[in-house]
């Protein structure tokens, strides 16, 4: 009986393994039969598995338009659809840049609808070294819709944002093939799992870890596949079990010699991933039992025998670090102190500066100090480990110095105060809200960097300051309103209170997405509030403001949301200086900023390429400030391949660019937006910014002066289309580039006294042909199929095409690939069989005559007529091409050999068709 109970256990336990798959910690993930789910309003069906998915930041009020914070998301996002239809996705996160605006989004929250209204998750995110969001990754809510509602706080505005996470569920790439199963040794690792119990619906959850840890291990040859089932034999009692494939071939288990393992050989040598293995075995009660699995997502792993390790325990996770208030600061007689933690966490602290442990002494009432002291605390619960130390700092001050933690007291006594009665110049900046860095909008005080403060009766009273409008890149712009606290930190509207504007100035706003004429304020006051009140010459105080730049990158991201920028006023007291002034006088000139990354003022970048008049504009807080323009036509390799796949379902004309900036011979990306214009017609252009992984993203610009103008936060490769019906995409403004001429035809040097000289220099110069090297024509090389559709294509001002191609032989990334695919397109070139074109065949002479006809019923050109030749060897000529030659010998393009013969099969030279081609274009004033 008690043997019959462990073979219905390990039947179970078997059921479990094969029905519902493994969780590998390498190697294999076997799945059971896959069903699919569908995604988006496009009802696309995906089953299990990781699948690659492009994801763009949109409006939170329009989700057709890009997100000022759209460089967040930082690549391809990974989409892994669980078999139970659970969808979790993982997106790259980037620097945020916006304008000349560079920060990092943090606090991610994803809402389960596509407004603020419904329930919100918040996603779980990675840090790099440096301590921002590099990934974020959530379970998507509601597979059904197209995106979600998301919000994030961007520390350079030190405020919280919203927008639109947009899914391309449409364009979805698998991230990985499943390839045929190579010879090798797999490893597949069980963990815990749950299944339906022998016999019953009733659910059970076994434990696989210390007491089994099974393995199974594949062996592939050519010869078959051995599986081995490993197991302790003295928890499981084995009966030989049998198995069919999805081909049939059966065999039996069996123990092995040393009686550790139970084993079975498959006789196929082809086996895939995608092969679906049936268990059938005996219950050891008279039953039978019929389990099916699929080997996928498989990866070659280490095999090292029976190698039994006992599962770790999990590391148990860390209790939150406690709160100490108030968090240090001065404080003159005692300081009372309270230490706060989770609940049901103990507090263990200590006051002489040591880390405590749960040996120190434990917190259970308020702390009272009466000396400077350094109080050190910790949190720990019940199974977790300790917390990290919690630190603040408390310093006692004599009465007569003045009172109150954290950035000044109260006022303090009138006999003692470090400043007299009077007036004072002070340094005065525009600090970011909560890290100890300048602003971003700091350059509004650039030139008006003292404050006029008041002292009397021993305390701070106003304080005055000026500011200047802001020119940085092309955004021009100034502070039209401030706000500022009673306290440290601005808590809501309600603690806001408008500062004395004493003198305005008027600008307009120019350089963005919106312009606008307004008062900007050149002079304000307010009274200093006591939390800034300082207590030495040592001391800097903070006020809290809330102030607007309009039409900038910084003005968007919080507009509409009700409040301002964020910022505090850094005054630095050990700079006071007395003064006579009774107001301060602003200082109204543009300042420029000062670079975060040089220290610099902010200088302008214009550059333009010669050759195609491409326009970049930055300034040096983007770009270096010896930063070159790079532009380059891209025609082939594997930025070529990438583009072609993003855009295979254009049938439009496109290039590809390449535009980089380098420094000191280095690539380099800007650190914000920078400015591009590209030379277009009035129709303007369609411009995509192609990824590595043969994915893009569209760049939204606008016609002007003759450009199209757009912002980019990434330069690289850029597809580019017209949306005018004819004429260049992107203009040629000198006559000797590569892209139309190839050689100088009078560098040509094997072409001297050729038969074909003249007609060879004619095609050279008219771009249609290029030498094989720097000096040679090979005007005697013959011709290739490849080449001629390529003459073609060129003549006909084909660029970038990227239609479809059913030739296998026929690869991306090769010159004459987008010609082939536009001749096959439009039925000028057809190929050996359905799917071959042979491109590096030579090509016969009957092919070229076919082929040009074809071409000129495809341009409509009528070739000229007349009495075609009667060739010797017209009999040898194949029937498909019969008209065709007719055609080029009575239009005189053609008019075969000396001897009389057309030579149909022959291989046409490179001097051949360079005749024939001009022949044509001359004949028909092209």
């Amino acid at each position: 009986m008690v043997k019959t109970n462990k073979n219905r256990f390990f039947a179970i336990f078997l059921a479990v393994i094969m029905a519902l798959g493994m969780i590998p910690a390498m190697g294999i993930t076997v799945r059971a039969e896959n069903k699919t789910y569908e995604f988006g309003s496009s009802k696309v069906e995906l089953s299990a598995g990781t699948y690659d998915m492009n994801v763009s930041l949109m409006k939170a009020s329009d989700p057709t338009s890009p997100s000022m914070a759209g460089s967040a998301i930082a690549g391809t996002a990974k989409l892994t659809v669980s078999d139970e239809g659970v969808a979790t996705l993982e997106i790259p996160i980037g620097a945020v840049s916006v304008g000349p605006i560079t920060g990092h989004a943090s606090q991610w929250k994803i809402f389960t609808g596509t407004s603020a209204s419904g329930d919100s998750i918040v996603a779980t995110e990675t840090k790099d070294s440096e301590g921002y969001v590099n990934s974020i990754s959530y379970q998507i809510p509601d597979i059904a819709l197209d995106g979600n509602y998301c919000e994030m706080y961007v520390d350079a505005m030190n405020t919280t944002t919203s927008a639109y996470l947009a899914y391309d569920y449409a364009n979805i790439q698998t991230e990985s093939p499943d390839p045929v199963l190579e010879n090798g040794d797999y490893t597949l690792s069980v963990t815990a799992i749950t299944a339906s119990s022998y016999g019953t619906a009733e659910e059970k959850t076994f434990p696989l870890t210390r007491q089994f840890d099974p393995k199974i291990k594949l062996s592939k040859t050519d010869a078959g596949m051995k599986v081995s089932l490993l197991y302790k034999p003295s928890s499981i009692d084995m009966q030989k079990l049998a198995m069919d494939d999805v081909e049939g071939v059966k065999t039996e288990f069996g123990q092995d010699e040393s009686g550790t393992a139970y084993e079975f050989t498959m006789d196929i040598a082809n086996i895939t991933a995608d092969h679906k293995l049936s268990f059938t075995y005996n219950t050891g009660d008279g039953g039978v039992m019929t389990s099916s699995v699929y080997l996928r997502d498989y990866a070659t792993s280490p095999w090292n025998g029976y190698d039994w390790k006992p599962a770790e325990d999990p590391k148990p996770e860390k209790s939150a670090a406690p709160s100490i208030s108030p968090n240090g600061g001065t404080f003159t007689g005692s300081q009372s102190v309270t230490i706060t933690a989770a609940s049901g966490a103990d507090i263990f602290y200590t006051l002489d500066g040591t880390n405590p442990t749960e040996n120190s002494t434990k917190y259970t009432n308020v702390i009272t100090l009466s000396d400077t002291t350094t109080v050190k605390a910790i949190a720990v619960e019940e199974n977790k480990t300790a917390s990290d130390v919690a630190s603040a700092t408390f310093t006692k001050t004599s009465s007569s110095s003045g009172g109150g933690g954290g950035g000044g007291g109260g006022g303090g006594s009138t006999q003692n105060f470090f400043l007299t009665d009077g007036r004072y110049l002070v340094d005065v900046a525009l600090w970011n809200a909560s890290t100890d860095n300048a602003s971003m909008g700091n350059s509004a005080l650039t030139n008006n960097d003292k404050a006029l403060v008041t002292v009397s009766n021993g305390k701070v009273t106003t304080v005055e300051i000026a500011t200047n409008p802001v020119q940085v890149g092309t955004v021009h712009s100034a502070i039209t309103a401030m706000k500022y606290a009673n306290s440290q930190e601005v808590k809501d509207s309600n603690s806001l209170s408008n500062v004395n504007v004493l003198e305005t100035g008027d600008i307009t706003t120019s350089g963005h997405t919106t312009s606008g004429t307004y008062k900007y304020i050149k002079r304000a006051s307010f009274t200093l509030p006591s939390a800034a009140q300082p207590t030495s010459a040592s001391d800097v105080t903070y006020v809290a403001v809330n102030f607007t730049v309009p039409d900038t990158p910084m003005d968007e991201v919080v507009a509409g949301s009700g409040k301002g920028l964020e910022a505090r006023l850094k005054l630095t007291w050990s700079t006071a200086e007395k003064t006579t002034k009774s107001s301060l006088s602003a200082n109204d000139e543009v300042a420029r900023g000062t670079s975060s990354t040089t220290g610099q003022t902010v200088k302008d970048i214009a550059l333009t390429d010669s050759a195609t008049k491409i326009k970049l504009n930055a300034d040096t807080e983007a770009l270096p400030e010896n930063t070159k323009l790079s532009v380059k036509k891209v025609t082939s390799g594997t930025a070529f391949e990438s583009a072609q796949k993003a855009m295979e379902n254009e049938t439009k004309p496109w290039e590809l660019y390449e535009i980089k900036a380098t420094s000191d011979n280095a690539d380099v990306q800007p650190k914000g937006q920078v400015q591009l214009s590209i030379p277009c017609t009035d129709a303007g252009l369609t411009v995509y910014r192609i990824n590595d992984n043969g994915t893009r993203v569209a760049i939204k610009g606008e016609v002007k002066d003759g450009a199209y103008v757009f912002r980019t936060s990434a330069l690289g490769n850029f597809a580019v289309m017209s949306n005018a019906e004819d004429g260049p995409i992107v203009p040629i403004v000198t006559e000797n580039t590569a892209d139309n001429t190839g050689n100088k035809a009078d560098s040509l040097k094997d072409i001297v006294g050729h038969w074909a000289e003249k007609n060879i220099k004619k095609v050279v110069e008219k771009g249609l042909f290029s030498g094989t090297s720097e000096t040679k024509f090979s005007p005697n090389k013959e011709m290739t199929r490849g080449m001629f559709i390529t003459v073609l294509g060129r003549l006909h001002g084909v660029t970038g095409y990227s239609g479809e191609t059913k030739f296998k032989d026929v690869k991306a990334g090769k010159y004459y690939a987008p010609y082939i695919n536009w001749g096959n397109a439009n039925g000028i070139v057809s190929g050996l069989s359905a799917d071959e074109f042979a491109p590096d065949a030579p090509i016969t002479r009957q092919e070229m005559a076919t082929f040009l006809v074809r071409y000129a019923k495809f341009a409509n050109i009528e070739l000229n007529s007349g009495e075609p030749v009667s060739f010797k060897d017209a009999g040898s000529i194949a029937t498909w091409a019969k008209d065709a030659v007719n055609a080029v010998s009575a239009a005189k393009l053609i008019s075969g050999y000396p001897d009389g013969t057309f030579g149909p099969t022959g291989k046409a030279t490179r001097a051949e068709v360079a005749t024939l081609l001009i022949n044509f274009v001359e004949s028909y004033g092209l």
